[in-house]
């Protein structure tokens, strides 16, 4: 993964993210024979993009971070993913809670796409 371009790469990750994430938003409106086969899909779709979601962002923000702030704004964005895990399940409790799971998965591809739209326009603004 270091030698393929960072903000491309992370582009691509976070609107497979939305695909899967939408994918999971639309299981109960689905056949149930086909419910079961995207779910599990679904989910081994977004842990992939997780797993390399996360550390294509830390090395982005270490190669786009001033050499004097490395370390940390490195430790600053592992900060955020952790305050993102912490704030992440109540918020998400609440609109469960109000609206139901669809909404969650749909807020999420929207976020993703968010993300991997504003990847292509830092890309043009680097260049």
């Amino acid at each position: 993964m270091d030698r393929a371009r960072k903000d491309r790469l992370l582009a691509i990750v976070l609107s497979f993210l939305a695909l899967g994430f939408l994918v999971l938003g639309i299981l109960p409106y689905l056949p149930q024979g086909l419910r079961l086969p995207l779910f599990f899909g679904a989910g081994a779709w977004a842990g992939i993009g997780w797993g390399v979601a996360m550390p294509v962002f830390n090395g982005l923000m270490f190669d786009i971070s001033d050499p004097r702030f490395k370390s940390l704004n490195t430790n600053l964005g592992m900060q955020m993913f952790q305050a993102g895990f912490f704030v992440g399940p109540f918020l998400g409790s609440a609109l469960v809670g109000s609206a139901g799971f669809g909404p969650v998965f749909y807020l999420s591809a929207l976020l993703s796409l968010t993300g991997a739209c504003l990847m292509i326009l830092f890309k043009r603004r680097a260049s």
